[in-house]
């Protein structure tokens, strides 16, 4: 069984998935406390999937076998009654101190249980949902602060997705000169700035999801990180760290080298 990570943001998102379907999800928003709540959730989160008696009560083996080691030495945060046997986690971009919180919990499940993590990028996770039922391109958007956002532009490939290109970070002026084909434009959008992309831009362009769709979900997150578990996309918890995208970067980051989602890994 497979949880499910979001703090990207003051909106939290906990999910279950298993067996190809999810087994229950919560999002809330949490402001600035996710540390106090992220591990409650989990557990009342996990207690409701029991109690439903539709979770698997063993852990699930990975196709591709556990990316660590159990460490005994690290602090234990996962109960033993949850059968956890993977954990993805948003990996970013986002707030800074939520991103932390947030990786620090899924390393701490994967270390004291031997078991994979996978990191699954914030506009990925904001875009998949609209990805699935429009050919139309898909911008996701996450407001980046100093009036900027960070950008990520998506389109459907037959019955794949694909991300255009490298993440950005961008002011909405630069957003709406870059949109000449049918958009729908997602995620954290201020109304301000919603405006100012219609003005600019042929009403005819753009799509603006509302209510439930324009939610980011935790249930997205388990599936894009159960497909990335499928095909072996893993990262390696004792080295793992959000995104930023702001910061300056080392090494380029799975993401960005695999931007075909079901493309082999370079």
């Amino acid at each position: 069984m497979l949880l499910a990570i979001d703090t990207s943001t003051r909106q939290l998102g906990v999910a279950f998935y298993a067996n190809e379907r999810l087994l229950g999800e919560v999002n809330w928003v949490a402001g600035y406390h996710a540390t106090e709540q992220l591990m409650e959730s989990i557990h009342q989160l996990w207690t409701k999937v029991a109690e439903s008696g539709q979770a698997p009560t063993t852990p699930v083996s990975s196709p591709h076998g556990s990316s660590a080691a159990p460490r005994q030495d690290f602090p234990t945060v996962a109960p033993s009654k949850i059968p956890i046997s993977a954990v993805a986690v948003v990996s970013g971009p986002g707030s800074f101190s939520g991103l932390r919180v947030g990786m620090a919990t899924a390393k701490g499940f994967c270390l004291t249980l031997g078991v994979p993590l996978i990191a699954v990028p914030t506009l990925d996770a904001i875009a998949y949902p609209h990805l699935l039922s429009s050919n139309r391109h898909v911008c996701a958007l996450l407001e980046a602060g100093r009036g900027e956002y960070y950008v990520g532009w998506y389109r459907s490939v037959a019955k794949n997705w694909r991300r255009l290109e490298d993440y950005a970070i961008m002011n909405i002026s630069d957003v709406s000169k870059r949109i000449v084909k049918r958009t729908i434009i997602c995620g954290d959008i201020s109304a301000e700035h919603k405006e100012l992309l219609q003005e600019s831009v042929d009403k005819k362009l753009l799509a603006f999801p509302s209510g439930f769709f324009s939610s980011r979900r935790a249930g997205s997150v388990a599936v894009l990180g159960a497909d990335h578990l499928a095909k072996g996309y893993t990262v390696d918890p004792l080295t793992a760290e959000p995104d930023y995208l702001r910061r300056p970067a080392a090494k380029v980051p799975l993401h960005r080298v695999n931007p075909m989602i079901g493309e082999p890994t370079p």
